[in-house]
């Protein structure tokens, strides 16, 4: 499942049920994945985005400031962030402590 302007979605009717749907997806070939703005994106102490931020995964787009490594479970360094977005650039936390730069191939031709 994909769900973009997560934060936007925060207080939907339906917040239960996306709770219930990220607790029996752990072990699972099943995936939800958010996109938001990350000052306000799975802020809070409880909610279904919290409960995502709970797996300790994720991709982070040019993260602008330190705090946010903790949306994917990782401490991030002054040479983890980016003063402006990087287009195709992630930094990316699978699980396993180690955070990892990912370069995101174009689709677009380059002349």
């Amino acid at each position: 499942m994909l769900i973009d302007d997560a934060e936007a979605w925060r207080d939907v009717t339906c917040r239960d049920y996306l709770r219930q749907l990220i607790r029996s997806a752990s072990g699972k070939r099943r995936a939800i994945v958010i996109a938001g703005e990350i000052s306000s994106v799975a802020m809070g102490f409880s909610g279904w985005q919290v409960e995502i931020k709970k797996n300790r995964r994720g991709a982070l787009l040019s993260p602008p400031t330190l705090s946010a490594g903790d949306l994917v479970g990782v401490r991030l360094s002054r040479a983890h962030l980016a003063e402006r977005v990087v287009p195709g650039m992630a930094r990316v936390h699978l699980g396993d402590g180690t955070l990892q730069t990912v370069q995101i191939p174009s689709t677009e031709a380059v002349m």
